[in-house]
């Protein structure tokens, strides 16, 4: 116990040592004042980098731990510069030379060169992640690590600091663990991001709220908003994170999830429903959609008494929704809210998918005084409650019944009765018993856009909603919108059209005039160039 303490004590001192040596030398480079060794290293980086001066002011960043908003990279060039200006002229030759590896630390020297190579790798990384949308892989990060080893590097100091690369794969992991550590990287997946440009979203939900607006303050009755979207539902649920045992030392172990390939490729359309009144939310329709082959007759009959009033099971030719379904979802959906057609505005919320813009769909929907609001595409993820709120804790809850249900089997498999139970038990825990209006809020559909969320300002880049008016738009901007939409859409068929006509001839003729093309802008180039 006794020693125990000493120990901890010992370590607590190193690491207290270790923090004022590090604020030391911030406030050193902050005062403009470099240690020998910093100043060193500095001219070593600026040197080996092909006299890059950035990688030198990076490096200074770097070393010191200053941070990020206190850094003046400025600053940091004029401190590397009177390092070098001050270092003599003899030391700096060495450093072109073999002659260095003998008068220099061999130590220095490669920390130098390792810098160099973990920052232009951090900066290709970065340009990776952020332009190209690519999380390199292990063969990836060490290929490019190798091409920027300083070419100015000796010769031997290069081999050293190529052998680490080299090597085995997991020589090459401890490697690029240690560049994860130093530099702020990790293993994992990028996340999605919209595709759609900032000012496009901006002007998109704009657009949206004021059509909100528009629509609820010409309501006579008090509104009732209606949110419907399709969601993906697989019968086996694979890729699940949880405790998995090692086959080591017991090599008779085989963990493994065997299913069938038609439950491991088989889904189901769920078409859910909520709404901004949670007094509604057990009125409204849950259908699950699904063909012959994922729906059999036998079970749906087995099924149908276990469901709950407001989930419907469809067996169509397709898991699909389109616009017959489309139109069977509208009349389901009035005849579920029966009297309150009578008693509130409905509102529908849909996104821009082909089957909700259907004529026939909207005939239909203005025939049975269902407004249809819609979510510009690119922007469901934050606009539409189900995408933001709601589809995410019911797939979670789905997936917690399953395990369960899978569990507490002899041979691991889930029937398709239990699949509908835990699907049942899942919408009702979620979807029908919770209430929502926090969701439309949030999402700026109601409220006025007061109470938008944060994430969404985040994602539109605003400090605060800008004030939306309470009008429509006015019929000739409307008309001039749809003016362009039509004309946008003539050009595209027209496009289409004048495509499918070239035949592999003609594809073929177009390249070799376009090579021919180049090919005289080449010779005339060459031409001018020579005469001048």
């Amino acid at each position: 116990m006794e020693g125990d303490i000493v120990d901890l004590s010992r370590r607590i001192r190193l690491v207290q040592r270790q923090l004022h040596r590090a604020q030391r030398g911030r406030d050193d480079v902050q005062r403009g004042l470099l240690s020998a060794r910093t100043a060193s290293l500095a001219i070593m980086v600026y040197v080996f980098s092909g006299h890059d001066l950035d990688v030198a002011a990076e490096f200074l960043a770097f070393s010191s731990n200053v941070k990020a908003e206190q850094c003046n990279l400025e600053d940091m060039r004029c401190l590397v510069e009177r390092a070098y200006i001050a270092e003599p002229t003899p030391r700096i030759v060495e450093l072109m030379s073999d002659a260095c590896l003998e008068k220099r630390s061999v130590c220095m020297l490669m920390s130098a060169g390792l810098f160099i190579a973990h920052f232009l790798l951090y900066q290709w990384l970065c340009e990776q992640n952020c332009k190209c949308g690519v999380a390199p892989s292990r063969l990836q990060m060490v290929r490019y690590a190798l091409s920027v080893v300083p070419s100015d590097f000796p010769p031997a100091l290069q081999a050293k600091l190529r052998s680490r690369l080299e090597g085995p794969p997991r020589k090459q992991r401890k490697w690029l663990q240690s560049f994860r550590k130093a530099w702020g990287a990790r293993l994992g997946t990028l996340r999605s991001l919209p595709f759609t440009p900032l000012h496009e979203m901006q002007e998109k939900a704009v657009a949206f709220f004021r059509w909100v607006n528009g629509a609820f303050s010409s309501a006579d009755k008090l509104p009732l908003v209606i949110n419907m979207d399709e969601a993906s539902l697989a019968f086996h649920l694979s890729g699940v994170v949880g405790t998995v045992l090692s086959t080591k030392p017991f090599k008779r172990v085989m963990p493994g999830d065997r299913a069938r390939l038609s439950h491991r490729r088989g889904n189901v359309t769920y078409m859910a429903s909520i709404c901004s009144d949670p007094a509604f939310n057990k009125c409204l329709p849950q259908i699950l959609l699904g063909n012959a082959n994922c729906f059999p007759k036998r079970v749906l009959v087995e099924v149908e008494g276990e469901l709950g009033p407001n989930i419907y099971a469809w067996r169509e030719n397709s898991s699909w929704n389109n616009r017959a379904l489309m139109r069977r979802y509208i009349a389901l959906l009035c005849d579920c809210l029966g009297e309150v057609m009578q008693e509130r505005e409905v509102y529908l919320v849909l996104d821009m998918a082909s089957c909700h813009l259907h004529p026939s769909v909207l005939k239909l929907a203005m025939k049975k005084r269902v407004r249809i609001i819609l979510v510009p595409a690119g922007m469901t993820g934050v606009l539409q409650p189900l995408d933001s709120h709601v589809f995410r804790q019911f797939r979670a809850k789905m997936q917690e019944g399953w395990l369960e249900r899978k569990s507490a089997t002899d041979d691991g498999q889930v029937s398709l009765q239990t699949w509908f139970k835990i699907v049942n038990d899942a919408i009702d825990a979620i979807v029908v018993s919770k209430s929502w209006r926090h969701a439309f809020e949030r999402v700026g559909i109601l409220s006025s856009q007061s109470l938008i969320s944060p994430k969404l300002l985040k994602a539109l880049a605003w400090e605060s909603c800008p004030e939306i008016p309470n009008k429509l738009p006015a019929p000739g901007q409307a008309e001039l919108l749809q003016q362009e939409l039509l004309a946008l859409k003539r050009q595209r068929e027209d496009l289409q059209k004048a495509a499918r006509q070239l035949s592999t001839a003609d594809l073929k003729a177009l390249v070799v005039a376009k090579e021919r093309e180049e090919a005289a802008v080449a010779a005339a180039r060459a031409e001018a160039a020579g005469q001048g």
